[in-house]
């Protein structure tokens, strides 16, 4: 393969030639040559999904000027890489950015890099639904709160038990006793930097009352 022209992504960003290693899994456009050699001009590397969102879009969501779409509070970077799909009418289709409206309902994944900069691979618009969350690495934590990219999360709003979960192990935390317990129990598996929490509640701006939180397999 020759590559000398080629352009190099990671994770939907730009990139060298230094991703390009033993066992890595590439994703190569470009032609054949008069030897049968592949002369490249894209290579990409995909990296794991590390973020999830899902709820309904604000009026105005997506930033034309920034490429940028807001979902739950968060700002999400659109790449060239970026898979934009449409299956609110039951058929998928090709999803236009400059068309989503109030209330049309996301789900965005993607990669949240060590800046906190948050990448999406995939933007898809489903049919309604009310459900909302967010998913990613934990960045800071209080007693009572967690920071998953950039939304305050406070889990003092969780009014059971059984809504503390670790989905690691798909059981509850810690299985009885009151809310004050679980949330303690919650919050000593989480490590910041480290775990990987999905919140389900309301947002309003960058905060989010949660009605259940989950730890999900560690980032690392």
């Amino acid at each position: 393969m020759k590559t000398a022209s080629a352009v190099f992504l990671k994770g939907g960003s730009a990139a060298t030639s230094a991703i390009v290693t033993a066992g890595a899994r590439l994703e190569v456009e470009g032609s054949l040559d008069a030897s049968g050699a592949i002369v490249a001009t894209k290579v990409s590397i995909e990296l794991d999904k590390n973020f999830r969102l899902e709820g309904n879009a604000a009026a105005g969501a997506f930033n034309a000027t920034a490429n940028t779409l807001r979902l739950n509070g968060v700002t999400v970077n659109i790449a060239a890489t970026t898979r934009l799909e449409d299956s609110s009418s039951g058929s998928n289709t090709a999803l236009s950015l400059s068309g989503i409206a109030a209330d049309d309902h996301l789900q965005i994944s993607g990669i949240v890099d060590a800046a906190g900069t948050v990448t999406a691979s995939e933007v898809k618009r489903t049919k309604p639904s009310s459900l909302t969350f967010i998913k990613g690495p934990v960045t800071q934590k209080t007693a009572t709160t967690l920071t998953i990219l950039g939304i305050n999360v406070d889990t003092s709003s969780i009014t059971q038990a059984s809504n503390f979960v670790d989905e690691r192990t798909g059981i509850k935390i810690p299985g009885s006793g009151t809310v004050a317990q679980a949330q303690a129990a919650f919050f000593a598996l989480v490590t910041p930097g480290s775990s990987s929490v999905k919140a389900k509640g309301t947002i309003i701006g960058t905060a989010m009352a949660a009605s259940e939180v989950e730890l999900e397999q560690s980032l690392q």
